[in-house]
């Protein structure tokens, strides 16, 4: 058996393909190294992934995850799991980036982005990654990313910027106060995915002016910070994620502005990964 998976902060899609190139998908909590613990990553592994197949009968994963390229302590442990769970098998580990290239361009060159809790960009040769742009997370970077979302939004309603009536539903829906934002930014664990959390809540009030500049401008900012490195003239920007997938007309919008044209777009990648990994098999 092979598994194929596209990690990110929220949700793990797995993918198992057996000899008779059944695709069983699969899917369990997200995993990244950098916000989990060690006993977190083999949790998952052992009992959320193991309760679904026997780990025995993988004999490779291809495994691409948020995480990879920040931190040699993260990848370190994420690997640690893997060889706890998996016995007698190959591994390869790679970031979230490449396995977005590889869906989004397959063998051909191109301009890659990931939105969805986060967000970042690389140029992609065809078959390795050439101008890999840090992504720098949540804090320093995430620019129109799920999480940059949440945190504008959550920004203006502790300080009072929101419009009165997109105020009253944050408070009257999620129960929403300073205390409680705080709480669950500072103290919790996974706070991006706790902003992130808010994007459905934009999307639906995407209609309202407030909502749609705050897209916009965090797109804008996507674009002017991430893709201008690239030859937008000669290559398409394609992304992958449910941001883009959702928003891809404000998305396009501001790529146009900016002087490029977007391209492919898909809300998940892993079934051109398999796609992709199948002319392997």
């Amino acid at each position: 058996m092979i598994l194929i998976a596209d990690s990110g902060t929220t949700k793990t899609d797995w993918r198992a393909i057996e000899n008779s190139n059944t695709v069983l998908p699969i899917s369990t909590e997200g995993i990244n190294p950098v916000f989990q613990a060690p006993e977190k990553l083999n949790d998952i592994l052992a009992n959320t992934l193991g309760s679904q197949i026997n780990l025995s009968e993988v004999s490779k994963v291809y495994f691409y995850s948020a995480g990879i390229s920040a931190s040699h302590e993260a990848t370190s442990a994420l690997m640690s799991a893997f060889e706890l769970n998996f016995k007698n098998c190959e591994f390869f580990v790679e970031t979230d980036k490449l396995g977005a290239a590889r869906a989004l361009c397959g063998r051909s060159a191109g301009i890659a982005c990931i939105m969805g809790t986060g967000s970042n960009s690389c140029f992609y040769d065809g078959e390795k990654i050439t101008d890999d742009n840090v992504g720098g997370g949540f804090i320093l970077g995430d620019e129109g990313g799920g999480a940059s979302l949440g945190k504008r939004l959550l920004s203006d309603f502790i300080r009072g910027l929101l419009p009165a009536e997109i105020s009253a539903e944050l408070r009257g829906r999620f129960g929403l106060d300073y205390f409680k934002i705080v709480d669950n930014v500072y103290k919790r664990p996974m706070p991006n995915r706790y902003l992130a959390s808010f994007a459905p809540f934009i999307y639906e009030f995407l209609g309202h002016p407030y909502v749609f500049d705050l897209v916009d401008s965090q797109f804008d900012s996507f674009v002017k910070r991430n893709l201008l490195r690239y030859d937008l003239k000669k290559y398409t920007v394609n992304a992958v994620g449910s941001i883009a997938h959702f928003f891809v007309g404000i998305l396009g919008g501001a790529i146009e502005r900016n002087g490029g044209r977007l391209g492919t777009v898909l809300k998940f990648p892993i079934e051109k990964l398999v796609e992709y990994h199948s002319q392997d098999l």
